[in-house]
């Protein structure tokens, strides 16, 4: 799940600090990036794959106001 959807959660549900962090990537969505659909449909036309993964250094912390 992204960082964005897990702060938006902890906001919604009234809390006052927000804290996560990634270790291993897995997929796009864990270092929040998207590939645009049009680019998606050409790799995977030409038979190439889209590989992520590997240590990731990145962490949130955020005070909700």
């Amino acid at each position: 799940m992204r960082f964005a959807a897990r702060l938006e959660r902890a906001a919604a549900s009234g809390e006052s600090s927000f804290s996560d962090r990634v270790g291993m990537a897995k997929s796009l969505a864990d270092i929040n990036l998207e590939l645009d659909e049009v680019a998606r449909n050409y790799i995977t036309s030409e038979e190439k794959r889209i590989k992520v993964g590997g240590p990731v250094f990145l962490s949130v912390e955020a005070e909700l106001v």
